[in-house]
Formats: structure tokens, sequence, C-alpha cells
């Protein structure tokens, strides 16, 4: 079955726990002692909001050697998107496992209920105020998390092409097809609506969703 780990506090632990690690052996790492202190100054204060000198005093270090390891905030910015998304979906696995209904109903259940987390909403809601102003960090944002979510689901329907009674000529549309029934409005209802806490359909609705997938992709 496809499994995708949850985001976020998952991620922070990981890297707290790392920089504790190196910490304890005497080899503390300054690169990700910054990446972790931005995490955390970026989520309560926003990107904006948030100063390098700020950085540098909450990882420990001067500003210098900041700008040793980064150009910019931007460019910090970039590092801790890329650095502690991934480590959340390394739990996506692709590989199929013969029944179909079931992979897709686990990868959508899992979906949605990091999406429906209070941290991933409020890191939603993050990116989607810097984005306007900075529209580089929108782009990284989504290559390292939603535009990989897509590109694992292309490789999942690119690899039962063959062995599954679906009709899949474009594995990457059916990869949005899919994201765009099991997801539907909750974005939007988790960012505009101030539901609380954030909402989530419910199991038998993914069901739905992934039958009338199958369905709409049934060979004929």
């Amino acid at each position: 079955m496809i499994r995708i780990a949850r985001i976020g506090k998952a991620s922070e632990m990981g890297m707290k726990a790392a920089a504790a690690q190196k910490a304890r052996e005497g080899k503390v790492d300054k690169r990700m002692s910054i990446v972790l202190a931005a995490s955390e100054l970026f989520a309560e204060h926003g990107v904006s909001s948030t100063s390098v000198d700020t950085i540098a005093k909450r990882a420990g270090v001067s500003k210098p050697t900041i700008y040793a390891y980064f150009d910019n905030k931007e460019a910090i910015f970039a590092a801790v998107v890329t650095e502690t998304l991934p480590e959340g979906l390394r739990g996506i696995k692709s590989e199929p496992t013969g029944d179909v209904r079931a992979d897709l109903f686990g990868f959508a259940a899992q979906l949605m209920d990091l999406l429906a987390d209070p941290e991933t909403v409020a890191c939603d809601r993050m990116i989607a105020a810097e984005s306007a102003r900075h529209p580089e960090l929108g782009r990284v944002f989504y290559e390292a998390g939603p535009g990989k979510v897509l590109r694992f689901m292309a490789e999942y329907f690119e690899s039962i092409r063959d062995s599954a009674s679906l009709d899949i000529v474009d594995a990457e549309e059916a990869a949005e097809f899919f994201g765009g029934l099991i997801i539907g409005s909750t974005p939007w209802k988790n960012l505009l609506g101030g539901f609380d806490p954030p909402w989530r359909p419910s199991d038998e609705r993914l069901r739905r969703a992934v039958d009338r997938f199958l369905k709409a992709y049934a060979k004929s």
C-alpha cells in the first residue's frame, strides 16, 4: 500500500535529534543549526518578519557565519523547505501491491490526514502569504511538497499501466485528476474557512472518490 509520512513536527524532531547527537559527539553542524532555527522562526513569525540577525541569535552563530553558508534569507528558506519537507515525504512508496483500490485509498487517507494537520495548515498559510511577495519561495515549496507528491503518484500510475485494468494514457494527468478528486475543496476550507480543528473528508467520502476515479479510468 502507498504510504505517506507526516511532515512538520516529525521532520523537526528528526533534525533536533540529529543536532543533539552531533552536539553530544562534539561535532555541532552549524548549517543544520541555522536551518533548524530558521524553520522554527519562519513558522512562528513568517519569512518576511524574521531577520537574519534573529536567525543567527536563535541558532547561536554569528551573522557572518550564516552568510558563509547562505547568500540571503531566501536561500535559507529554500534550504528549510527542501531539507525538511522531503524528510516527511520519504514514506511515500509507489510500488503497487496488486490491489489498486486499497493502494489508492491508503494514499488518499494518509494524504488527507497530512493536509488536515494543524501544522500543515499553518505552513500552507505562511507559504500563501509569503509567495505573494516572493513567488520564488512558493515555487520552491511546490516542488519540494505538492509537486513531489504528484510525481510519486504519476510514477505509481506509470508502474501499473500494463498490469491494472485501467486505461492510463498520461500518468501525470491521471495523478492530477486523482489528486483533485480526493483533495477537493479541503485547502480552501482550511485556509479560508477557519475550521478548527482543520476539516478532513470522511473515509467513506474518500472511498467514493477512489471508486469514481477507477470508474472514470476503467478500460472499456
